[in-house]
């Protein structure tokens, strides 16, 4: 972790919890640092406090009171002694400039303090003390959702005394956020717990499931109903369908296999001799269908679901015929499906490849022809199998007549060539094979996030499925694919980039490594940052995108952010992903529809670049990367090269240091005026423990202009060096530099 270990022994030191932001809390003169070993050194206390006001020295007092009585175990004292020093802060702000980011920092800095001291606490079976100490958030932010979780949790773990609270609070959480789906299950849970009330239950969880927004969230909650009701057919036959629709064939037979056990339905024993058919267990399929009779759904649901049963049928039986060679009774078998049926398009698909196996170009191509362009939408892999198919199998006897059927095609549909490019490169459910899926870890502006395991080697993935409206224009899905496969050349330890990725129905999914540290997003929620790390993370930072401008001249990240920096096991920082809008878009400049239309993708837009949004300061950008021999003409052509990343990185390192950023609100209309100013934020004026150093590093990174900001990480490095040493000059310790 970046902070130290926040327990001596079995207690908790406030100093370490302030560590980082003490400086800028007590808003001490410029220069001065005050750390959490300094509150135990007098001689230093004395001197850091020479020219402080009265209240700061009486905050000082505060923080070493509240030490002693978290010590001593004395939680309730501290919690008041916490309240004092928030209101004597409070009120000393008041009186000084920039009271209105003081006050927001002192705000996350005693939520942070509050929920950690909560946290410690329920760890350690102190419900009641911890729940004091997340009473003082909740007074703070009564409409936070994640202290409402917080303490129905608590409540929840304290047994069935608590379990009333625990309701009314989750209630409210899902009544301020149905987006979240955590609250729906957590409220369910709770209901479970009662051991009475599992049709309460089970109307929370079907209640979420017009909340979700993917199969595989839809797989979430029909898995807690399933659990509570596992004798509810539909249920199972639902989650079978759903797998299915992934192409994770394993998870789908296993609940289609229990669904045919327990209803003996026609119908369902259809859908499990398909997925028999679609994993090449052809016995087993030919097996199922031959045992089936139609007079039992005559009898049952009447003659028109008969002659949709004999459809269905009748098309997988001329898989299997056709599987075993026998053309001519497939063929008729195919034949004998009728338009109303939902699978007459396949069949007609099945003639198709007949057609093609006896050397019918002709008959092939007028059927394929004739297939509609929602249906070729809705036959995804099977329609672009068998123009791969006839594409090969032409151009083996008929060179010319094949070269004339891509022609008209493209003519037809003018994305076709690149769709085939598409389907070419995806796995398909191959990557099923290779992957699983574990848990829900959360959701991006454009995707949701899995947790997941490499099947073979049992490691820990995390996959990620892009929404399905940014996938509509095949442009994009083709970008995109390029972009996963450029990045799958990087290896480098401190970046992490896409090992596998799969476009299959309509869904992209791809899958990188697991970081159990988490990203930086959720550190920064405690900023400022303890210098010390500041400046590792920073380096480790610069050097990894040193490396991707020295080896990969064609790469421009575009998208660092905090929730793109993650963290090992170790602690050890990669910055991973790519710039999904300007993928989407096919432009590194956001115009104004876009920001518009990408609501969603507020925070990469916080951290963006100004030539990222203006067109006169990317054609200066243009003409001095030039000039300074930039990393490539393509990724300048519009201006905007890899300064713009070094600009997003000043973002970053600005807000570790002083807990906000550069254009104060975090909403795009403080961030389009910042811009259009000339002035530049100064980290050194938020939080006056920031070497000068450091503080002109991040000012040489948040130039405005590209031409006067630093060029090269490596030029970013020198100066952070710079800071490094002028920090442990600042501390009175001489010796060797770190490097």
């Amino acid at each position: 972790m970046h902070r130290r270990n926040l327990e001596k022994g079995d207690q908790l030191s406030l100093a370490q919890l302030l560590d980082g932001s003490m400086s800028a809390l007590l808003a001490l003169p410029a220069g001065t640092s005050l750390e959490p070993k300094d509150l135990h050194n007098d001689s230093k206390l004395s001197a850091v406090l020479q020219n402080c006001s009265s209240e700061q020295k009486q905050a000082v007092e505060l923080i070493q009171i509240a030490e002693m009585q978290l010590l001593t175990r004395s939680y309730t004292a501290a919690c008041k002694t916490c309240n004092q020093l928030y209101s004597l802060l409070e009120g000393f702000y008041g009186k000084r400039r920039a009271a209105a980011q003081q006050h927001a920092l002192l705000k996350r800095v005693f939520d942070h303090v509050c929920v950690a001291l909560g946290d410690y606490l329920l760890r350690h079976s102190l419900a009641e003390e911890a729940l004091m100490f997340y009473e003082e958030v909740s007074k703070r932010n009564p409409q936070d959702t994640s202290m409402l979780k917080k303490k129905g949790r608590l409540f929840y773990i304290s047994g069935t005394s608590g379990l009333s609270e625990a309701e009314r609070l989750y209630r409210k959480a899902v009544k301020l956020d149905p987006r979240d789906l955590d609250n729906f299950e957590n409220l369910g849970r709770v209901m479970e717990a009662w051991g009475d009330r599992e049709k309460d239950a089970a109307f929370v969880y079907r209640e979420a499931l017009s909340h979700c927004r993917s199969e595989l969230e839809y797989i979430r909650f029909y898995r807690r109903l399933y659990a509570l009701f596992p004798g509810d057919t539909d249920v199972v036959l639902r989650l079978g369908k759903l797998y299915r629709r992934l192409g994770m064939f394993s998870q789908a037979r296993r609940y289609l296999e229990e669904t045919w056990e327990r209803s003996a339905n026609a119908w369902v024993a259809l859908d499990l001799a398909w997925l028999y058919l679609l994993t090449n267990e052809l016995r087993r399929g030919a097996a199922l269908l031959n045992a089936l009779d139609v007079t039992a759904t005559v009898a049952v649901e009447g003659v028109q679901a008969a002659e949709a049963f004999h459809w269905k049928k009748s098309y997988l039986v001329g898989l299997v015929r056709e599987e075993e060679g026998d053309f001519a009774v497939a063929a008729e078998l195919f034949g004998a499906v009728k338009p109303p049926a939902k699978v007459y398009w396949p069949a007609q698909a099945g003639l198709v490849r007949l057609a093609l196996y006896g050397g019918q170009y002709a008959d092939a191509e007028e059927i394929l022809r004739k297939i509609p362009a929602s249906q070729r939408t809705e036959l995804e892999q099977d329609y672009f199998e068998l123009c791969r198919l006839m594409e090969e199998t032409m151009a083996a006897e008929h060179p010319i007549h094949a070269a004339a059927w891509c022609e008209d095609s493209g003519k037809v549909d003018p994305h076709y060539q690149l769709k085939m490019d598409i389907y070419r490169r995806s796995m398909g459910s191959a990557f099923w094979r290779k992957y699983e899926i574990i848990d829900l870890l959360g959701n991006g502006p454009a995707s949701q996030v899995y947790l997941g395991r490499e099947r073979a080697r049992g490691g820990k993935m995390v996959i990620k499925l892009l929404h399905g409206e940014i996938l509509r224009d095949p442009q994009v899905v083709r970008r995109i694919q390029g972009r996963l496969k450029l990045m799958r050349t990087v290896d480098q330890p401190g970046l992490l980039f896409p090992e596998g990725d799969c476009y299959y129905n309509g869904d992209l999914y791809y899958a990188m490594g697991y970081m159990e540290g988490g990203n930086l997003a959720e550190r920064l929620k405690h900023a400022p940052l303890p210098l010390d790390y500041l400046m590792k993370l920073a380096r480790e930072l610069l050097i990894a995108l040193d490396y991707l401008y020295r080896y990969k001249k064609a790469l421009f990240h575009g998208n660092i952010k905090p929730e793109n920096i993650l963290f090992d096991r170790e602690g050890c920082a990669r910055i991973s992903d790519f710039d999904l809008l300007e993928t989407i878009e096919g432009s590194k400049i956001f115009s104004s529809a876009a920001i518009r239309d990408y609501s969603a993708f507020k925070r990469t837009f916080l951290y963006a670049a100004p030539e990222r949004f203006n067109w006169k300061s990317s054609l200066l950008g243009f003409i001095a990367g030039r000039r300074l021999g930039g990393p490539s003409p393509e990724m300048a052509l519009e201006g905007v090269d890899h300064r713009a990343d070094l600009y997003s990185l000043g973002v970053i390192f600005y807000e570790m240091a002083t807990g906000f950023l550069p254009c104060g609100r975090a909403d795009l209309k403080s961030l389009r005026s910042y811009h259009r100013s000339t002035a530049i934020s100064r980290a050194r004026r938020l939080n006056p423990a920031i070497p000068e150093a450091l503080d002109e590093a991040i000012t040489g990174l948040l130039q405005k202009d590209p031409r006067q900001r630093f060029s090269t990480p490596a030029a970013a490095l020198d100066r952070l060096g710079n800071a490094t040493q002028q920090l442990k000059i600042q501390r009175g310790i001489t010796g060797q530099i770190l490097k």
